[in-house]
């Protein structure tokens, strides 16, 4: 299966996080995305002014595996696989300090903590999402008890590493994946408690004043350890607790992601293919040439300029062999083949191409998606440019799954789009309105100025198919919103994105 995840990164990005999750009894899986991208016609973005190379540029892709699912309660219980994971490549580093076992200790400390982030997100967001009182008391409780449980058998772990067989850079591994677990803890349970406290109800009173008691004590045990932990008003401190932290992030999350060897894709055949072409314009141009040299041999001067003209001639049909070739070949070949290995073995492949298409080769389903009204037609809409952007995903789960001691279900591809390059021609991203209120006073107000860019999706996965829509909003600053577009009913919904 294909799911997808879209939100706005930062001002002049989106971001969309595609899960590529095949059937466990098949060891070979293949995906295919297309993407349209309607753009503008004002914009001036189209094939000589934006071309393949800027359209990657743009496109940021990061491939990583999709983090195991666990339960809180599930990370160290009795026969957890998580802390028995991590308790024996722990008790293997220290006993015989291998470059392997070392290396399996410090992907094993990583694992643990991203399993647990991701278990603490999902626990966090479902306690916000609970409406009945009783459950949001409940499940607070066991979410104290079960984060406590985690942190302090974690930290247990810290007798068995605390030899002097490893080096103090390699301890240094625990303490960073301490840190960053106790971060996010203390990010989330606040994000709790002012849910709760929003909620204004006395029954909650002393379920705050715990949660509040555990905040306090993790930022008492991070000063002890010379941990980074937030300040109330302190901004040069919490700017350095944010780069900190970031660097922790992707210091934990580099377990997860991919080792990928980006080529061009169909690079012999595209070589043969021009090979013929120029082999077909040769015989083409001798064959017009001949009957010239039979019948006017004794007009040297004239032969010349026929054979001057039919190497001009030679050169046009090349290049038009060539191109048409080309077309033939995009079918069948993109531009990028993106090699996705795991511990030195190959467990898939991306491709992907880019190319500027016309609205007569688009599908009617993408076109229904985009739904222009007539309005749209008759102002030249009709005229926006259409970028085909093409994904294809192979994976093979039998090596996917021999690698590591975790059941991984597959990968994401995390895909940032730039738009920056579309902003550059838009107008001032504010305009005036001058309105009569009904008291008979002229009020000027100042409202944005806004283009869309539609993008419509499909994703195919052996037999089944589906389409996805998105309307981008935005203005010389930047994107402003990203709304849902329905095939069913052709209607935005709205404020579904963040």
């Amino acid at each position: 299966m294909i799911d997808i995840k879209t939100k706005i990164h930062d001002k002049f990005s989106i971001e969309f996080k595609i899960g590529f999750s095949g059937r466990s009894k098949l060891r070979e899986n293949n995906f295919s995305i297309n993407s349209w991208i309607f753009i503008p016609n004002g914009l001036d973005i189209n094939s000589s002014t934006y071309s393949n190379e800027q359209f990657y540029k743009d496109v940021k892709s990061n491939i990583r595996l999709i983090t195991p699912r666990y339960l809180l309660c599930d990370i160290v219980s009795n026969d957890a696989v998580p802390y028995n994971n991590i308790r024996n490549a722990f008790n293997k580093a220290a006993s015989s300090p291998t470059k392997t076992n070392v290396t399996d200790y410090i992907f094993q400390t990583k694992m643990f903590t991203t399993i647990f982030n991701s278990s603490l997100r999902e626990e966090s967001d479902s306690i916000i999402k609970t409406k009945d009182k009783a459950d949001i008391i409940a499940k607070c409780t066991d979410y104290l008890q079960h984060i406590r449980d985690i942190l302090s058998s974690y930290r247990n772990l810290w007798e068995i590493i605390d030899v002097p067989t490893l080096t103090a850079d390699e301890k240094m591994e625990f303490s960073f994946a301490d840190e960053y677990m106790s971060h996010n803890v203390a990010i989330k349970t606040i994000a709790i408690i002012k849910h709760i406290e929003s909620l204004h109800d006395e029954s909650f009173n002393h379920l705050i004043a715990s949660m509040k008691k555990f905040i306090h004590d993790e930022k008492e045990y991070k000063m002890s350890m010379g941990y980074s932990y937030s300040i109330d008003g302190d901004e040069s401190n919490n700017r350095e607790l944010v780069a900190h932290h970031r660097l922790l992030r992707k210091h934990i999350e580099s377990a997860l992601y991919l080792k990928i060897n980006t080529i061009q894709d169909g690079t012999v055949a595209q070589q043969v293919v021009f090979g013929v072409a120029a082999g077909i314009a040769m015989v083409i141009t001798t064959l017009i040439a001949l009957p010239f040299q039979k019948y006017l041999g004794n007009y040297p001067t004239l032969i010349f300029i026929i054979l001057v003209i039919a190497y001009m001639l030679k050169d046009r049909l090349k290049e038009i062999m060539r191109s048409l070739f080309a077309y033939q070949l995009k079918g069948k070949y993109f531009d990028n083949k993106t090699v996705i290995s795991i511990k030195n073995n190959e467990t898939g492949w991306e491709k992907e191409g880019m190319d500027f298409i016309t609205a007569d080769k688009t599908p009617q389903e993408v076109l229904d998606i985009r739904n222009r009204s007539y309005l749209d037609s008759i102002n030249g809409t009709s005229d926006e440019k259409i970028i085909l952007y093409r994904k294809k995903v192979f994976i093979d789960n039998e090596i996917l799954k021999s690698q590591y001691n975790y059941d991984f279900t597959g990968i994401y591809d995390i895909t940032r789009f730039h738009i920056f390059h579309f902003t550059q021609k838009m107008d001032n991203p504010q305009v005036t309105l001058n309105v009569l209120n009904d008291d008979g006073e002229v009020h000027t107000n100042t409202t944005e100025k806004t283009y869309s860019l539609y993008i419509v999706m499909q994703f195919q996965y052996e037999e089944q198919q589906e389409y996805k829509g998105y309307k981008i909003t935005m203005t010389r600053d930047g994107i402003t919103e990203i709304n849902y577009i329905t095939l069913q009913t052709n209607k935005l919904q709205q404020n579904n994105i963040k």
